[in-house]
């Protein structure tokens, strides 16, 4: 198992890692009030909403 959370969202190099890992093997974190997922990162605290970020990211390869 291996947790995500908004960092997937900053930048391409985790998009191998996503899919090679499989959906099966993910769980999903906030890690809240930290690592605020992108767009969001200069808004406010991370909060565990952001957690659809993490979610629409992962949704690119799994649809």
């Amino acid at each position: 198992m291996v947790g995500l959370n908004g960092i997937i969202t900053y930048s391409e190099s985790y998009d191998r890692l996503i899919k090679e890992i499989g959906l099966e093997n993910i769980i999903l974190k906030t890690d809240a009030p930290y690592l605020t997922p992108n767009p969001l990162e200069r808004c406010s605290c991370n909060e565990p909403l952001s957690v659809k970020l993490v979610v629409q990211k992962i949704q690119m390869f799994w649809g």
